[in-house]
């Protein structure tokens, strides 16, 4: 199997991280349900997690397993990978109704997805053509997408704090009331304030050991982290994510060191080598530094006191 991995139009990258293209058949095949779109683009026999899926186009707001199995027969399959909340921007998908699941896509209920499948299905099955379809459809929902809200802006809050701040004093800067900010979280999230706070903080651990390559480990974490000993991060750990580190380091791992991952420099579509190439490593960085909010933001929200981490 070969993924084919390329970053969309510059005008998207608030709201979506990459495309991915996965060719060839493949067995327990471990992929990140949450915030992706997919589309089965040759009809290709295609499962998730044992689960047989029949539509041409799949989607998940939020998804509590880190990793699902996939098993796929031979052809392409498309992957968006959004940014958190753009389902509800984009599409205007309410995230507490339609999150914790993977979701077929027909045409009465999601019939913005089966448009750009339908796309396409019409258009030659080269990347140029594919990602051509994809920035066109995207681009167009930009216009008309939802406006940010306080969920937005808190998400930017649990961001700059690493997850260290209360949900009340974020709704104190916010000028919001607890409980407004909550339904606005669980709307353009799928996912409530507390929670999103507590996946930053795990966010910002390094989930491998890159001297030992082993996995993470609490006597590593230092003092500063918000467990009193390794069962309560362990506990912590495996109720955020899922899976206890040892086992996100070897699915983690198995896709790091794949060898038959051929990524692409936005506006060239031949081949351009390895992630770990200088071009390539500084360009998904500068793709990572989508947040619609700067200094200004910061100031309004009074975070000047924070340490605030690289975006």
């Amino acid at each position: 199997m070969t993924d084919r991995v390329f970053l969309p139009d510059i005008r998207l990258i608030g709201e979506i991280w990459r495309y991915e293209i996965t060719n060839g058949a493949a067995e327990q095949v471990p992929i990140w349900p949450s915030r992706q779109l997919a589309f089965n683009l040759d009809r290709v026999p295609f499962s998730m997690d044992g689960r047989a899926i029949a539509s041409a186009c799949v989607f998940c707001i939020y998804h509590q397993k880190p990793f699902v199995l996939c098993d796929k027969g031979e052809g392409d399959i498309l992957h968006i990978s959004f940014r958190t909340g753009a389902f509800y921007r984009l599409f205007g998908l309410d995230g507490e109704r339609h999150a914790g699941t993977i979701i077929e896509a027909g045409h009465n209920s999601f019939p913005e997805m089966v448009s750009i499948g339908h796309a396409l299905d019409a258009a030659p099955a080269t990347l140029e053509a594919r990602v051509a379809v994809l920035d066109q459809a995207f681009l167009s929902l930009l216009e008309n997408a939802h406006p940010d809200g306080p969920g937005e802006k808190f998400r930017f809050i649990a961001h700059v704090t690493r997850g260290t701040i209360a949900v009340a004093d974020a709704a104190e800067r916010l000028g919001v009331s607890t409980r407004t900010l909550e339904r606005d979280c669980k709307r353009r999230f799928g996912i409530a304030p507390k929670l999103l706070l507590r996946l930053f903080r795990l966010a910002y651990l390094d989930w491998r050991d890159e001297e030992e390559e082993g996995p993470l480990q609490f006597g590593k974490l230092g003092a500063d982290l918000p467990y009193c000993d390794q069962a309560h991060f362990l506990r912590d750990f495996r109720d955020l994510i899922g899976a206890s580190p040892s086992e996100i380091y070897r699915l983690d791992g198995w896709r790091r060191r794949r060898p038959d991952l051929v990524y692409h420099k936005r506006g060239d579509l031949a081949a351009s080598g390895s992630e770990d190439d200088p071009e390539i490593a500084d360009e998904y960085e500068a793709n990572a530094r989508w947040f619609p909010y700067g200094e200004e933001t910061v100031r309004e929200l009074g975070l000047e006191d924070w340490d605030l981490p690289d975006r």
